[in-house]
Protein backbone atom coordinates (compact mmCIF):
# COMPACT_ATOMS: atom_id res chain seq x y z
CA UNK A 1 0.00 0.00 0.00
CA UNK A 2 2.92 2.26 0.59
CA UNK A 3 4.44 1.88 -2.81
CA UNK A 4 0.89 2.65 -4.26
CA UNK A 5 0.67 6.08 -2.78
CA UNK A 6 4.05 6.91 -3.15
CA UNK A 7 3.54 6.45 -7.04
CA UNK A 8 0.26 7.70 -7.18
CA UNK A 9 1.84 11.28 -5.42
CA UNK A 10 4.43 11.37 -7.92
CA UNK A 11 1.96 10.65 -10.66
CA UNK A 12 0.14 13.28 -9.63
CA UNK A 13 2.93 15.95 -9.84
CA UNK A 14 4.23 15.26 -12.40
CA UNK A 15 1.57 14.80 -15.10
CA UNK A 16 -0.54 17.71 -13.95
CA UNK A 17 0.13 20.11 -16.38
CA UNK A 18 0.37 23.85 -16.38
CA UNK A 19 -2.01 24.67 -19.48
CA UNK A 20 0.54 26.24 -21.30
CA UNK A 21 3.11 22.95 -20.82
CA UNK A 22 3.31 20.67 -24.36
CA UNK A 23 5.09 18.41 -26.53
CA UNK A 24 6.63 20.27 -29.33
CA UNK A 25 7.59 16.92 -31.10
CA UNK A 26 7.23 13.28 -30.70
CA UNK A 27 9.51 11.41 -33.28
CA UNK A 28 9.22 7.60 -33.20
CA UNK A 29 11.54 5.25 -35.01
CA UNK A 30 10.53 1.69 -35.23
CA UNK A 31 12.95 -1.04 -36.79
CA UNK A 32 11.38 -4.56 -37.71
CA UNK A 33 14.26 -7.23 -37.48
CA UNK A 34 13.24 -10.32 -39.34
CA UNK A 35 12.87 -12.48 -36.44
CA UNK A 36 9.66 -10.44 -35.66
CA UNK A 37 11.81 -7.79 -32.78
CA UNK A 38 10.16 -4.13 -33.23
CA UNK A 39 12.96 -2.07 -32.22
CA UNK A 40 11.89 1.33 -30.75
CA UNK A 41 13.51 4.67 -30.11
CA UNK A 42 11.40 7.81 -28.98
CA UNK A 43 12.65 11.13 -28.98
CA UNK A 44 10.33 13.42 -27.20
CA UNK A 45 10.90 17.32 -26.83
CA UNK A 46 8.56 18.19 -23.71
CA UNK A 47 8.29 21.88 -22.84
CA UNK A 48 7.53 22.79 -19.61
CA UNK A 49 7.70 26.02 -19.84
CA UNK A 50 7.51 28.00 -16.66
CA UNK A 51 6.09 25.12 -14.45
CA UNK A 52 9.17 23.15 -12.29
CA UNK A 53 8.09 18.96 -12.35
CA UNK A 54 10.71 16.29 -11.20
CA UNK A 55 10.15 14.28 -15.19
CA UNK A 56 7.36 12.61 -17.18
CA UNK A 57 5.43 9.50 -17.27
CA UNK A 58 5.25 7.58 -20.74
CA UNK A 59 2.72 4.63 -20.14
CA UNK A 60 2.82 1.79 -22.78
CA UNK A 61 0.07 -0.51 -23.04
CA UNK A 62 1.15 -3.88 -22.84
CA UNK A 63 -1.74 -5.88 -22.76
CA UNK A 64 -3.13 -7.25 -25.91
CA UNK A 65 -5.42 -9.99 -27.77
CA UNK A 66 -5.33 -12.11 -30.84
CA UNK A 67 -7.84 -13.75 -32.25
CA UNK A 68 -9.61 -13.37 -28.90
CA UNK A 69 -6.94 -14.61 -26.82
CA UNK A 70 -5.21 -12.77 -24.74
CA UNK A 71 -1.41 -12.01 -24.46
CA UNK A 72 1.24 -9.38 -22.89
CA UNK A 73 4.31 -7.76 -25.21
CA UNK A 74 7.63 -8.02 -23.86
CA UNK A 75 9.34 -4.99 -23.32
CA UNK A 76 13.05 -4.53 -22.86
CA UNK A 77 14.13 -0.73 -22.31
CA UNK A 78 17.48 -0.12 -23.23
CA UNK A 79 18.44 2.90 -22.14
CA UNK A 80 16.36 7.02 -21.78
CA UNK A 81 18.69 10.14 -21.86
CA UNK A 82 18.56 13.33 -23.05
CA UNK A 83 19.78 15.38 -26.27
CA UNK A 84 22.97 14.91 -25.06
CA UNK A 85 23.00 10.81 -24.61
CA UNK A 86 23.42 11.73 -20.85
CA UNK A 87 21.68 8.70 -18.99
CA UNK A 88 18.16 9.92 -17.17
CA UNK A 89 17.08 8.11 -14.04
CA UNK A 90 13.82 5.81 -14.41
CA UNK A 91 11.95 3.21 -13.04
CA UNK A 92 9.00 0.64 -14.61
CA UNK A 93 6.36 -0.60 -13.37
CA UNK A 94 3.71 -2.95 -14.76
CA UNK A 95 0.48 -2.31 -13.68
CA UNK A 96 -3.03 -3.48 -15.18
CA UNK A 97 -1.71 -4.23 -18.71
CA UNK A 98 0.10 -1.17 -18.80
CA UNK A 99 3.87 -0.47 -18.46
CA UNK A 100 4.46 2.52 -16.22
CA UNK A 101 7.73 4.49 -16.95
CA UNK A 102 8.69 6.53 -14.45
CA UNK A 103 11.13 9.33 -15.90
CA UNK A 104 13.00 11.63 -13.62
CA UNK A 105 14.76 12.56 -10.36
CA UNK A 106 12.51 12.92 -7.07
CA UNK A 107 15.22 14.87 -5.54
CA UNK A 108 15.26 17.11 -8.80
CA UNK A 109 13.41 19.72 -10.38
CA UNK A 110 12.87 20.09 -14.39
CA UNK A 111 11.68 23.14 -15.98
CA UNK A 112 11.81 24.88 -19.95
CA UNK A 113 12.68 22.61 -22.75
CA UNK A 114 13.58 18.69 -21.92
CA UNK A 115 14.83 15.88 -24.59
CA UNK A 116 13.48 12.26 -23.27
CA UNK A 117 14.96 9.70 -25.91
CA UNK A 118 13.83 6.16 -24.77
CA UNK A 119 15.06 3.09 -26.37
CA UNK A 120 13.21 -0.06 -26.26
CA UNK A 121 12.75 -3.85 -28.21
CA UNK A 122 9.46 -5.24 -28.06
CA UNK A 123 8.49 -9.16 -28.38
CA UNK A 124 5.09 -10.24 -29.92
CA UNK A 125 4.37 -6.54 -31.97
CA UNK A 126 4.15 -8.35 -35.50
CA UNK A 127 0.43 -10.21 -36.16
CA UNK A 128 0.80 -13.08 -38.29
CA UNK A 129 -2.48 -13.80 -40.65
CA UNK A 130 -1.67 -16.76 -42.40
CA UNK A 131 1.58 -16.37 -43.25
CA UNK A 132 1.55 -12.39 -43.77
CA UNK A 133 3.36 -10.16 -41.12
CA UNK A 134 1.02 -7.19 -39.65
CA UNK A 135 2.60 -4.19 -37.21
CA UNK A 136 -0.05 -2.60 -35.52
CA UNK A 137 1.49 0.09 -32.98
CA UNK A 138 -0.22 2.62 -31.32
CA UNK A 139 2.80 4.84 -31.63
CA UNK A 140 2.30 7.68 -29.57
CA UNK A 141 -0.41 6.62 -26.82
CA UNK A 142 -3.23 8.72 -25.58
CA UNK A 143 -2.58 8.97 -21.95
CA UNK A 144 -0.92 12.52 -22.49
CA UNK A 145 -2.52 14.94 -20.50
CA UNK A 146 -0.66 17.76 -22.66
CA UNK A 147 -1.19 18.76 -26.44
CA UNK A 148 1.40 17.40 -28.76
CA UNK A 149 2.30 20.06 -31.73
CA UNK A 150 3.84 17.75 -34.26
CA UNK A 151 4.03 13.62 -34.58
CA UNK A 152 6.54 11.84 -36.80
CA UNK A 153 6.61 8.05 -37.17
CA UNK A 154 9.28 6.19 -39.12
CA UNK A 155 9.19 2.42 -39.68
CA UNK A 156 12.04 0.22 -41.36
CA UNK A 157 11.01 -3.14 -42.88
CA UNK A 158 13.94 -6.03 -42.69
CA UNK A 159 17.00 -5.12 -44.72
CA UNK A 160 16.30 -5.60 -48.39
CA UNK A 161 12.40 -5.41 -48.19
CA UNK A 162 10.91 -2.55 -50.08
CA UNK A 163 8.77 -0.58 -47.88
CA UNK A 164 6.66 1.05 -51.01
CA UNK A 165 5.29 -2.34 -51.63
CA UNK A 166 3.91 -3.07 -48.37
CA UNK A 167 0.10 -1.52 -47.52
CA UNK A 168 -0.05 0.92 -44.57
CA UNK A 169 -2.48 3.01 -43.09
CA UNK A 170 -2.78 4.95 -40.17
CA UNK A 171 -5.37 6.20 -37.23
CA UNK A 172 -4.86 9.81 -35.84
CA UNK A 173 -7.31 11.37 -32.71
CA UNK A 174 -9.61 10.25 -30.16
CA UNK A 175 -9.78 6.02 -29.53
CA UNK A 176 -12.19 5.24 -32.41
CA UNK A 177 -11.08 7.56 -34.78
CA UNK A 178 -11.40 7.67 -38.70
CA UNK A 179 -9.12 10.04 -39.63
CA UNK A 180 -5.90 9.46 -40.97
CA UNK A 181 -2.43 10.54 -40.57
CA UNK A 182 -0.02 11.74 -44.16
CA UNK A 183 2.22 8.79 -45.02
CA UNK A 184 4.96 8.84 -47.32
CA UNK A 185 6.13 5.88 -48.88
CA UNK A 186 10.07 5.45 -49.54
CA UNK A 187 12.25 2.44 -50.45
CA UNK A 188 13.79 2.03 -47.11
CA UNK A 189 11.03 3.48 -44.93
CA UNK A 190 7.29 4.44 -44.48
CA UNK A 191 6.99 7.73 -42.85
CA UNK A 192 3.84 9.22 -40.91
CA UNK A 193 3.58 12.45 -40.06
CA UNK A 194 0.50 14.40 -38.08
CA UNK A 195 -0.13 17.73 -35.85
CA UNK A 196 -2.46 19.56 -33.38
CA UNK A 197 -2.73 16.41 -31.07
CA UNK A 198 -5.25 17.41 -28.51
CA UNK A 199 -4.68 15.38 -25.22
CA UNK A 200 -5.40 11.69 -25.18
CA UNK A 201 -5.34 11.49 -28.75
CA UNK A 202 -2.76 8.70 -31.06
CA UNK A 203 -1.45 8.04 -33.77
CA UNK A 204 -1.32 4.22 -34.89
CA UNK A 205 -0.14 2.74 -37.59
CA UNK A 206 -0.51 -0.27 -39.20
CA UNK A 207 1.81 -2.05 -42.07
CA UNK A 208 1.54 -5.02 -43.98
Amino acid sequence: MEVTLVLGAFFLFSVSPALAERIKDFQVDLKVHPDGLLQVVETINYDFEGAQRHGIFRRIPVQCSRAGHPYNLILNFHSITDQFNQARPYTSRYLAGVENVQIGDARKLVTGKQVYKISYDVRKAINFFGSTPEVYWNCVGSEWPCPIDHVKVSLQAPDGMDCTKLKNTSFIGYFGSGSHASAKAKTDAIVFTGAALHPGQDLSIVVD
